[in-house]
């Protein structure tokens, strides 16, 4: 039913996800990994649209996305790191969620190339348009997951989302001192040069990669709006 956007809002209001969140709490209910990740699976869906996003905040759904975000059930992480990244468009949303302890377990699924990493990648990119963030995100080693997506998008045809992502979240990260140093240690200089001479890339990037270097040799605070390429799918 969540798949369905005109019900969403109906379930937050009539008690469904508050009884599905109540239940988590309950251990006989988490034991069974199939109404855990249906569970996850609605909270992502519910997400996906403003209001119902609002209501599942509202109704205590972040924490619950928050701690499957380190669920050793891969489905269910799944489901959370999905949901990290629509919540994250929402600054607020974004605060909240690093409060909650994501970030280590993104950059994990970032640096592992987990199935669903451009959604971890996408989570983390969206979390360094916060200024207040970025020497949180350094010291849990997001420029390293950064520019370890970027290496791999810039070896991939297909992966111009993450390219995008990677650029992007580089560049704000570099805006930092802590993060400055950290990309600087970890050999961004070489790899933002070669991507802001690729005849491959395109020209955004390109100029992306070019405000990156200068964030970071110069000591430039250029920082980059990210959010999501394409619009959230249901599941």
């Amino acid at each position: 039913l969540s798949r369905d956007h005109s019900v969403r809002t109906e379930i937050c209001q009539e008690g469904a996800l508050t009884m599905l969140l109540d239940n988590l709490k309950d251990p006989v209910f988490s034991s069974d990994h199939l109404l855990v990740e249906n569970t996850l699976r609605l909270l992502y869906n519910l997400t996906t649209t403003g209001i119902s996003r609002i209501m599942m905040v509202q109704k205590g759904g972040l924490n619950a996305v928050a701690i499957a975000a380190t669920s050793p059930d891969h489905t269910v992480r799944k489901y959370a790191h999905y949901t990290c990244a629509t919540l994250a468009e929402n600054f607020e949303y974004s605060l909240k969620l690093a409060d909650a302890g994501v970030i280590p377990s993104l950059v994990e699924s970032v640096v592992k190339n987990e199935a669903y990493a451009k959604q971890s990648l996408l989570a983390l990119a969206e979390l360094t348009n916060i200024p207040d963030l970025l020497t949180q995100l350094a010291k849990h080693k997001a420029g390293e997951a950064f520019l370890i997506a970027l290496k791999r998008a810039m070896s991939s045809s297909s992966s111009a989302e993450e390219q995008h992502y990677a650029a992007l979240a580089i560049c704000n990260l570099a805006s930092n001192a802590l993060g400055r140093k950290e990309l600087k240690d970890a050999g961004a200089l070489g790899i933002l040069s070669t991507l802001s001479r690729s005849a491959m890339a395109p020209a955004e990037i390109m100029n992306i990669a070019a405000a990156a270097i200068a964030n970071i040799t110069d000591g430039e605070t250029t920082l980059v709006p990210i959010g999501p390429m394409k619009p959230p799918v249901s599941f």
